[in-house]
């Protein structure tokens, strides 16, 4: 019975905290940078026939695709005539009212920043054309490495496309979960590259080819983040349960715990102090939450003093290290009740 209460524990602090993103992400790997700009959909608009893009701007002055920023480097624009990897899609973006016959296929071209998005409804294209706007000021850092972290001028929302395809967008906000935690300057929040080896390094675009049907593979916590093989293509699905996602292959230098080291974690987890209170935020004003203070845990596990925020992966980590440590003294206290009762004169 005690061991089942255990387990029980255990799966309950576990599904409470099963929305929360982890912080285990691979560090960031270098690469060029191959466009600049961010995303910035006019989801509501249609194409028409032979329309052109409102290309991004470069710092010399050169405009849609092919542009140069000063780095030299191929800035993002023209995004709707880019080629697509042969899949469901048209190679080119088709216009609109052009005939489809995969009903609900999405398809996206371009570059991640400044993408058109063709859907097929009722036999025909609907395309939306981005609005892309210019590249950051001063143009992007040169690897994705560099950027990572750093101070990003004022261009809040810029984005930068690298190499690999990921991206490395200017924040005040680059950890939003649980609450935002407004940093001044804004800084490059920069993707990490997918740990499955199977997966595509950076999230593909919607309806490039795929070959393995039915492969998964996710790219955040958000909805819409995950990729679906279907029909030779990608398309975006939904991650019921979200994050924490957790894999050897994102990780290095491990090493297990002993029994020591997981009754210091308990005993921490024993000693934290509780407390209700209120945000600052007036947007979140009028309810109270439940929870520790991040100066009270000066260099626990379950804090991350670099963002003001709790390592809820790291936190939850430790609530496990307290029911395994608690399971293992029921262990003993059973262990000894069997004995007394083995030495117990008969009646």
């Amino acid at each position: 019975m005690h061991r089942l209460a255990s387990r029980s524990l255990l799966i309950a602090l576990c599904a409470s905290l099963a929305g929360a993103c982890s912080n285990d992400t691979p560090a960031d790997a270098g690469g060029g940078p191959v466009d600049s700009g961010s995303s910035d959909m006019d989801s509501g608009s249609t194409a028409d026939s032979g329309a052109s893009d409102s290309g991004a701007t470069s710092d010399s002055g050169t405009s849609d695709s092919g542009a140069t920023s000063d780095s030299g480097t191929t800035s993002d624009s023209g995004a709707t005539d880019a080629a697509t990897p042969a899949g469901p899609c048209p190679a080119t973006r088709p216009d609109a009212s052009d005939a489809c016959t995969e009903e609900g296929r999405v398809c996206e071209y371009g570059v991640r920043t400044c993408l058109s998005v063709a859907e097929c409804v009722s036999g025909a294209w609907q395309v939306a054309i981005p609005r892309c706007p210019p590249p950051p000021t001063g143009g992007c850092p040169a690897t994705r490495e560099a950027a990572s972290g750093t101070a990003c001028a004022g261009d809040e929302g810029a984005s930068c496309v690298y190499d690999d395809g990921l991206l490395c967008t200017c924040t005040s906000c680059p950890v939003p979960y649980p609450i935002c935690m407004v940093v001044d300057p804004p800084v490059w929040a920069c993707e990490a590259p997918n740990p499955d080896m199977d997966c595509p390094v950076a999230q593909p675009l919607l309806g490039t080819e795929c070959s393995m049907e039915a492969q998964t593979c996710d790219y955040g916590c958000e909805e819409g983040e995950r990729r679906v093989c279907s029909g030779g293509g990608w398309i975006a699905g939904s991650a019921p349960g979200g994050c924490p996602r957790s894999t050897r292959r994102a990780k290095r230098d491990i090493e297990y715990l002993d029994a020591d080291d997981v009754d210091a974690l308990a005993g921490e987890v024993a000693r934290t102090r509780l407390a209700t209170y209120e945000y600052t935020d007036p947007a979140l004003a009028g309810r109270r939450h439940l929870g520790f203070i991040l100066e009270d845990q000066p260099g626990s596990y379950s804090v991350d003093p670099e963002r003001s925020q709790v390592d809820l992966y790291g936190y939850t980590s430790m609530l496990v290290a307290a029911v395994q440590a608690q399971q293992r003294q029921i262990d003993a206290l059973e262990r000894e009740v069997r004995e007394l009762r083995a030495t117990r004169p008969a009646r």
